[in-house]
């Protein structure tokens, strides 16, 4: 996969992510093999945002920006979430029965952000809601200010950890990533490895 950044740190933020050392990432993707028949694939990043995407779009190259504070791995990996296909998991169409949305904690022209997805645009291929996916967002994301919660679990769900973890892929992540792409076995297609 070639990169082609508008700056050297989006750059190595991207490649960070996309080939890293194994004593920096538990779990990590190895390179994927492109379609039979496609060319290389090509992705442009563009530095003012932290945003990309829902999947492929048309032949050219994906657009994917890393802005400033963006660089950090978790967040590169979230956005390459977007890039691979895959949605805020706390917009998911049955999300109201596993947290609450305070709207009037988020800040103005962000709840958009968590508007919830009708049941026609996602699938979630048969996998239950996931408080450690590295696309869920963090309890006070796009908050009006300090301790000021936007999201929360709901007090049944019994899910007591922090949520919007930028830390690794979640079991869930990797789970939905193999039957999205119908890897299953076959570590040609996608390789994600416990070092």
């Amino acid at each position: 996969m070639e990169v082609d950044a508008k700056d050297d740190l989006s750059e190595k933020a991207l490649l960070e992510v996309l080939h890293p050392l194994p004593q920096e990432s538990p779990k990590h993707f190895a390179k994927p093999a492109p379609p039979r028949g496609a060319g290389p694939r090509r992705m442009i990043t563009k530095y003012f945002r932290c945003c990309s995407y829902v999947g492929r779009r048309g032949d050219g190259p994906q657009a994917i920006s890393i802005g400033k504070n963006c660089d950090k791995f978790g967040i590169v990996v979230h956005e390459l979430g977007h890039v691979v296909g895959f949605w805020h998991e706390h917009t998911r169409p049955d999300r109201e029965f596993f947290v609450d949305i305070f709207y009037k904690n988020i800040q103005p022209g962000q709840d958009y952000n968590f508007e919830k997805s009708k049941p026609d645009e996602v699938d979630s291929l048969g996998e239950s809601y996931d408080f450690a996916s590295i696309m869920h967002y963090a309890r006070d994301t796009f908050s009006r200010g300090n301790f000021h919660d936007t999201i929360l679990p709901k007090p049944n769900s019994g899910f007591r950890s922090e949520i919007g973890q930028r830390v690794q892929l979640s079991e869930g992540d990797i789970r939905q990533t193999k039957k999205l792409y119908k890897c299953g076995g076959n570590q040609e297609r996608l390789s994600i490895t416990d070092e």
